[in-house]
């Protein structure tokens, strides 16, 4: 495989692991923290630190890799196509982590308020 292609597959991966995962694995460890608060329940905090911690360092090892992979000219190149890729990708990791946590949030205070 070309450099460039190497490149451009490996920056684009990193984006996609920010722009879309990174908003869900946040998700959890906000949900974490309200249950920690609520219920002292540790362990959905402790998993969505860890998640998020494990999908930065995935994303930062997928750059650094990738930009290795080819001279600087391709590597600003598909440094492009993944900025179009994280900006694609973005707004829906966005929108599917502000749901998740409010559907945990709100059938959580609905299973308390039938309690």
């Amino acid at each position: 495989m070309p450099g460039d292609l190497i490149a451009t597959i490996a920056l684009t991966a990193s984006s996609v692991l920010l722009g879309f995962l990174l908003p869900l694995t946040a998700g959890i460890a906000i949900i974490g923290v309200v249950r920690a608060m609520v219920d002292s329940e540790w362990r959905m905090l402790v998993a969505g630190l860890l998640l998020t911690i494990a999908v930065v360092a995935a994303a930062v090892w997928a750059r650094t890799w990738g930009a290795q992979q080819a001279l600087p000219e391709q590597v600003a190149l598909a440094n492009q196509t993944a900025a179009v890729v994280f900006t694609a990708v973005t707004p829906a990791g966005v929108v599917l982590g502000v749901v998740l946590v409010v559907v945990s949030l709100a059938s959580r205070y609905l299973r308390r308020r039938r309690d």
